[in-house]
C-alpha cells in the first residue's frame, strides 16, 4: 500500500475496522501482530474499543523512516566514535 497521507487513511480505516490491518497494510507485520493481540485481550475484558482508537491513531500517523536521512545519522554517529574523549569524561 502506498505511504502517505491517503494510504494512511485507508490504513487508519483498515485498523479501525480491524485492529492491527492497517499496519498490516503498511508492511508492519510485528505491530500488526501486536495491535490485534492486545485488542484480542482487551475485548475479553471489555476495553477493546479502547485498542481500536489507539490502533487507528497509529496507522494514521505513521511516517516512513527516511532512509537517507537515517545513513547520515549514522554516519555522523559512527564518525563521532572514533573522535577522542575529552579529559574529564572518560
Amino acid at each position: 500500500m502506498a505511504q502517505g497521507s491517503s494510504g494512511n487513511v485507508v490504513a487508519a480505516i483498515a485498523s479501525f475496522l480491524i485492529p492491527g490491518l492497517g499496519q498490516l497494510a503498511q508492511g508492519r507485520g510485528s505491530k500488526a501482530a501486536k495491535h490485534f493481540l492486545l485488542s484480542l485481550a482487551l475485548w475479553l475484558l471489555l476495553s477493546g474499543w479502547i485498542m481500536n482508537i489507539w490502533s487507528c491513531y497509529e496507522a494514521a500517523t505513521f511516517e516512513p523512516v527516511d532512509e537517507e536521512k537515517l545513513a547520515r545519522a549514522r554516519q555522523l554517529a559512527a564518525k563521532r566514535s572514533h573522535e577522542p574523549v575529552p579529559p574529564g569524561w572518560g
